[in-house]
């Protein structure tokens, strides 16, 4: 298959030696990267002269390697490594290509709720820790080869603690907004889900206050999108001499609602086929299978 056609890149931590990508020999995992290369006519954007993309201690490599189709090739490409800390064994690897695109897309985010002054708090005491372990880390790498290990260790056990701080700060951050909760399906339960539970999958319950268990609020849901006629019909005053159907068997039942169509939209019932699966599945008593 040729890629030539194609506008691709690819970047991935492939782990072949080969000198084209900065290595000191060829290993045959690199000579099977190359031909892989050379056989879809894809196009080498690393230089041979960059800093090596894997650092661990004394250990360094160029394992990382970014391709390109022909087609992309003859447009202005940009490839570096920065400095920037990536809490990995891993350095960042930055490439732009010139486009020709005019749409523009800005980021746009709610402020409404954001206790801002915190947030930048907790952003600058971050960005100070993070420029003192870029700090240890230069000078690990320009230290004498007698001092080098010991720098080493001490940037290691300063990136640990970088990291335990991001975490720390990550949690915090999340703990307090879900502890803001004031409703089951507000803010933060779409904050996790986003669009992959839409709100037509819940109705909301008319008391929105749901109590008890799941199967309890399911029964709930379901009671009220399915309510039980003010005057109950009387089905003894029609007579027919034809003998009654025989009730839906269990396994039926499981069968239709097994092939119910999960993307369509919900009917005037406002009951989504999916939440119908779902119930099903994890309490059969509600709905009968």
């Amino acid at each position: 298959m040729s890629l030539s056609a194609e506008k691709i890149i690819i970047g991935a931590d492939l782990n072949g030696h080969n000198t084209l990508w900065g290595y000191r020999s060829n290993g045959n995992r690199g000579k099977d990267i190359l031909d892989f290369i050379l056989a879809n006519n894809l196009n080498i954007i690393n230089k041979p002269n960059a800093l090596p993309t894997f650092q661990r201690n004394n250990s360094v490599g160029w394992p990382d390697l970014t391709l390109c189709s022909q087609s992309l090739i003859e447009s202005s490409i940009n490839w570096e490594i920065l400095e920037e800390i990536s809490l990995s064994d891993h350095r960042y690897i930055e490439t732009t290509i010139a486009s020709t695109v005019t749409n523009q897309f800005y980021k746009r985010y709610k402020t409404r709720h954001g206790n801002h002054l915190r947030f930048l708090n907790i952003l600058e005491q971050l960005e100070i820790h993070k420029k003192k372990v870029r700090a240890l880390k230069r000078r690990a790498q320009r230290a004498p080869e007698i001092e080098r290990q010991a720098r080493y260790q001490v940037f290691k056990k300063e990136k640990a603690k970088y990291k335990r701080h991001i975490k720390q700060a990550r949690n915090r951050g999340w703990r307090k907004f879900c502890s803001a909760a004031s409703h089951p399906y507000g803010k933060q339960y779409k904050a996790p889900f986003r669009k992959s539970v839409f709100p037509s999958q819940i109705p909301y319950l008319i008391n929105r206050d749901p109590k008890g268990s799941l199967q309890e609020a399911a029964q709930n849901i379901l009671d009220q999108i399915f309510l039980s006629p003010a005057i109950p019909t009387n089905y003894n005053l029609t007579t027919s001499t034809q003998p009654s159907d025989p009730p839906f068997s269990p396994q039926e039942i499981s069968a239709v609602i097994e092939h119910l169509p999960s993307g369509n939209a919900p009917g005037t019932d406002g009951i989504d086929n999916l939440l119908i699966k779902i119930i099903h599945k994890r309490f059969n008593n509600v709905v009968p299978g």
